[in-house]
């Protein structure tokens, strides 16, 4: 008797965390999606770094093939990847939802251009944050004119901030007003 109950109990042990590993695996993807799909400043510039990259088809679709391939195929993180269908209903899913990202970001973006005219962009503004950040008016001016070159040196970071996706519009109209009144 004790034996059977021993056995039941590693079975419904061992099931139990296959469930707990699958929920975790399929949230996780889920989050994922949901975060790069979603409105904040932080997706908005994921998407407009991928851009370029989505843009290209056999690009795009290629980079996902090597992570589905990875996942489905090499990984098998969830015991239904080592059923065909369910491994091919996932796959069809992640398909589906990154076609979308595609369109979405093609929409969003048309300017999206070659990878890497955008990468060279990219490292231009981070440069251009970099020195706007480290270069201030020298204390000589007068206070006017060093008043008036930090609202600038201001205004343009926060142009480029916004550029890039760092503040959404409203946080833009706000903290250029903020920096216009001077406060």
């Amino acid at each position: 008797m004790i034996s059977s109950i021993n056995k039941t109990w590693v079975l419904s042990t061992s099931l139990l965390t296959e469930v707990a590993d699958a929920t975790i695996f399929y949230g996780i993807v889920m989050l994922l999606g949901a975060l790069l799909a979603g409105p904040t400043a932080t997706a908005v510039a994921i998407r407009r770094a991928l851009a370029p990259y989505l843009r290209e088809p056999a690009l795009a679709y290629g980079a996902i093939a090597v992570v589905l391939g990875i996942v489905v195929l090499w990984w098998e993180p969830t015991p239904a990847m080592h059923n065909p269908w369910t491994a091919a209903l996932f796959t069809l899913l992640c398909l589906a939802g990154f076609e979308a990202l595609r369109r979405t970001t093609a929409l969003e973006f048309p300017e999206a251009d070659d990878p890497r005219a955008a990468a060279s962009r990219t490292k231009e503004r981070i440069v251009h944050v970099a020195k706007s950040a480290t270069a201030r008016p020298g204390s000589a001016a007068p206070v006017a004119a060093t008043s008036q070159s930090a609202r600038l040196a201001d205004l343009e970071r926060l142009t480029v901030l916004h550029d890039a996706g760092g503040v959404d519009d409203e946080e833009f109209v706000a903290e250029k007003a903020r920096i216009l009144n001077g406060s």
